[in-house]
């Protein structure tokens, strides 16, 4: 039997063919490195049996199974891996492997296999004595059966103590005994099938009973192992139900995986090497726009906003530098055209220290971004009040001056002087200036309130010719003063700075003009409207600034 071997470790594939040769039956191995090599190889020696290395790093392992299938004569595939999920074993069993095996937890099950072949192709030959020997040494389940009858012939103690029938009973039985019904309902037919040739592939997958009525799943090869005048099958029964379980257990803990990664609030993802998206969860279509399907083999420069590129693939290729977890901050353009600032937290993620790709986590930042900016401008406003506290302060002092100057020459002229008008102006012009740095003092929070009883009207009405000077000439300004309005107590200069501040909004959301309202009236609040907090009921003041 010629076997071959594809794989680019040496370490195994020196492993394999140091057990291969000592087996009876096999008569070459050949070991190959390179998957582009392999054809070359099957055309030169055509291989009976073939070992793939399904993680190679020098070509595909899929390919190589893809080329095995297309070769001329057809070998039987034993593919050796370290992905042992059933997505990836029915992947590999479609391209044309006959048997799978986890390379780390079923590397010495996958040499069973291996011997039995050799057994059977041996054991026709002078070999027989010691591929008998062989057969009842073998660790794995394994019997001949009449292919006409379907009575078992022979059985080793692999297979006795798996299924715990005693030998006499096992010979005493057919093969249908211990098949599942589903299984045994077309045994004949399939055994007839790869007799005639329609049938190439000599393994199966099934379910067994054993004595006890447990069940045992099992993957089977099956080689032809006639007599003079028999004519008999030799079974090899690998007992897959370790696999399964530990597949199902796999698909559970992946599942869990799963609801986590799609529960978690912050946005997660994953790359390839190359930042192309792998996986996005909820919140990750949520912060992009674009659903899980859509992201896959998507670069991350689709998404990433052009001036913050750079930064965000220098960040993340820093991880092929041995950098266990980065963060920075970037901004994406999602599918919608918002610009989004985000914070990524992102690791690099390996397998047997072999780096696969990026898992990270991001989260929107507006929201951080906006009071960080609000904060600023808190600063910025700080500033601005303690520069206008310093200058008021300083301006004050010269106002009292000329107050107090302005004041004496009016007391000591003359009604009928004509100087005495302009002084009069100065005065008022003083005092007005005085009314500036109180505001300004108390925009600085420098000037102590002083609540006073006074009359909102009297207020709007002095304050009118600043409002009309603040909100420009495209927008018209309307004082609706209430008859008999009742006095208030407050600080007049808080006061006209609430209304000073009201007035501005009100301009600003009026960019092409309009009319802006400033009325009084009177209130009334009834016990539903004093529930409110810091409110009692009873008569009020109110004063409205619309636009």
């Amino acid at each position: 039997m010629n076997v071959l071997i594809v794989d680019d470790s040496p370490a195994i594939s020196v492993r394999l063919e140091e057990m291969l040769l000592a087996l009876p039956g096999v008569g070459r191995v050949t070991v190959v490195a390179r998957a582009s090599d392999v054809w070359r190889t099957i055309q030169m020696v055509p291989p009976d049996l073939v070992v793939v290395d399904i993680d190679m790093h020098s070509g595909s392992g899929i390919g190589v199974l893809q080329t095995l299938r297309s070769a001329p004569k057809q070998a039987t595939t034993i593919v050796l891996t370290n992905d042992p999920t059933a997505q990836f074993r029915d992947r590999c069993l479609q391209a044309g492997a006959d048997f799978f095996f986890d390379k780390s937890a079923e590397f010495e099950r996958a040499v069973d296999v291996v011997a039995g072949f050799a057994w059977g192709r041996a054991a026709p030959s002078n070999h027989l004595p010691a591929c008998w020997a062989c057969f009842e040494r073998l660790p794995i389940p394994a019997w001949m059966f009449d292919v006409d009858t379907l009575a078992f012939k022979a059985v080793n103690d692999a297979a006795v103590r798996r299924y715990g029938y005693a030998r006499e009973e096992f010979l005493a039985m057919t093969v249908t005994d211990i098949c599942s019904p589903f299984d045994a309902s077309d045994l004949t037919d399939r055994i007839r099938r790869r007799r005639t040739g329609e049938m190439a592939r000599a393994l199966g997958a099934g379910q067994h009973h054993a004595k006890d009525g447990s069940i045992i799943h099992v993957e089977i090869a099956v080689t032809p192992f006639d007599r003079p005048g028999q004519r008999l099958d030799l079974v090899l029964a690998h007992d897959v139900g370790d696999r399964i379980r530990t597949g199902e257990a796999l698909r559970a803990s992946e599942a869990r995986y799963r609801e986590l990664f799609d529960s978690a609030t912050d946005a997660i993802f994953t790359t390839d090497l190359d930042l192309n998206f792998t996986a996005l969860n909820r919140a990750a279509e949520a912060l992009t726009g674009y659903t899980n399907e859509q992201a896959k083999g998507l670069n991350i420069a689709s998404i990433v906003t052009p001036e913050t590129l750079e930064q965000a693939q220098g960040t993340l290729s820093d991880q092929w530098g041995g950098r266990v977890q980065s963060m920075f901050e970037t901004e994406i353009l999602a599918r919608d055209g918002r610009r989004v600032p985000i914070e990524v937290i992102a690791r690099l993620v390996s397998r047997e220290g072999k780096p696969i790709g990026i898992q990270g986590t991001a989260r929107d930042i507006s929201d951080r971004k906006r009071l960080e900016q609000q904060l600023l401008q808190a600063h910025k406003m700080e500033a601005v009040g303690r520069l206008a506290g310093g200058i008021a302060h300083d301006f004050n002092n010269l106002l009292t001056v000329i107050v107090g100057v302005s004041q004496d020459m009016i007391e000591r002229l003359p009604s009928d002087d004509p100087t005495r008008a302009d002084a009069v102006q100065i005065f008022n012009a003083g005092g007005y200036a005085v009314d500036l740095t109180r505001q300004l003092l108390a925009f600085s929070r420098k000037q102590i309130l002083a609540p006073k009883v006074l009359d909102l009207n009297a207020v709007t009405g002095q304050l009118a010719p600043v409002l009309r000077r603040l909100i420009g000439a495209d927008v018209e300004l309307v004082i609706r003063a209430a008859q008999d309005l009742g006095a208030v107590k407050a600080d007049p200069g808080q006061l006209e700075q609430v209304i000073v501040n009201l007035v501005v909004n009100a301009r600003d959301a009026m960019p092409q003009g309009g009319t802006l309202t400033v009325e009084t009236s009177t209130a009334v609040l009834d016990a539903s409207a004093a529930e409110r907090p810091g409110l009692v009921r009873g008569h009020y003041v109110l004063l409205a600034i619309s636009d």
